[in-house]
């Protein structure tokens, strides 16, 4: 899974600006890092910068072509614009930090946080909230002046995160979110017991297939590769039985702390 995401430092990006034929817009050095980042977005995606901006893309396209070959961000750049001809996120491989996950990988991104997903497949959960703001590479709706408002513009490259297996069969991503925790179930042999006290959960099955069955009694529910469902918290405890993988999205402090094999 390919993403780009966070500001990289300000060194960073006026080394690729420079690069990339841009030096008479890139940070000076000295230049306050959320003043300048703020400021560029200001300029860059303003309507009435079409004129200069699109000259200076041609600009940036043409170095970027000379050496795109052994140049990661020059590649992503071509590519970009082959996607969106003349749009102002073509630069975005010169802001942001390129990430690439494996699987069972993860990052977290705080709220307000710039990040541009460009290939792969993931699980994405996120907190409740109709502030999903687009600045570039769209062709939805776009909201400068909000993105502006709300956003973090502060270099930061987010960590790759490893949920490593326990004796449960559950791992979680260690997060700072409040308001959701994701976890991962490996279900084979036996299957897996989820006890105690829980909250409201939703599971993925993201591979192999797997049955859910109340322990209270009743009848199962069976998930394949794709399928969802979602597990009310007075359902009380279940096991999870057949053999496949499943991603678990609950309230942190829920089944995850008394899951068991069973």
């Amino acid at each position: 899974f390919h993403a780009l995401c966070g500001f990289r430092p300000l060194a960073e990006i006026r080394a690729g600006f420079e690069r990339m034929g841009l030096g008479d817009v890139a940070p000076p050095a000295g230049a306050a890092e959320e003043e300048w980042l703020r400021g560029f977005f200001l300029r860059w995606f303003a309507p009435d910068a079409i004129g200069s901006r699109a000259t200076r893309l041609d600009r940036a396209l043409a170095a970027a072509a000379r050496v795109s070959e052994k140049d990661e961000v020059a590649a992503l750049m071509i590519r970009l614009a082959a996607q969106h001809p003349g749009d102002p996120g073509i630069l975005a491989p010169l802001l942001l930090h390129s990430i690439e996950l494996s699987p069972g990988e993860a990052i977290f991104l705080e709220a307000g946080e710039l990040h541009c997903y460009l290939e792969g497949a993931a699980a994405e959960i996120m907190s409740s909230s109709d502030n999903v703001l687009r600045a570039g590479l769209t062709t939805k709706r776009r909201a400068g002046d909000e993105l502006l408002r709300i956003g973090r513009f502060a270099s930061r490259r987010p960590e790759v995160l490893r949920a490593a297996p326990d004796a449960t069969g559950v791992s979680v991503y260690a997060t700072s979110a409040e308001e959701f925790e994701l976890g991962s179930v490996e279900v084979g042999g036996e299957g897996v017991v989820m006890s105690g006290e829980r909250s409201v959960e939703v599971l993925l099955c993201y591979e192999g297939s797997v049955q859910l069955a109340p322990l209270a009694g009743g009848e199962a529910l069976a998930l394949e590769r794709g399928e969802s469902c979602l597990v009310p918290a007075d359902v009380g405890g279940y096991r999870i039985g057949g053999q496949g993988r499943l991603y678990r999205a609950s309230v942190p402090g829920g089944a995850a702390r008394s899951a068991q094999p069973g």
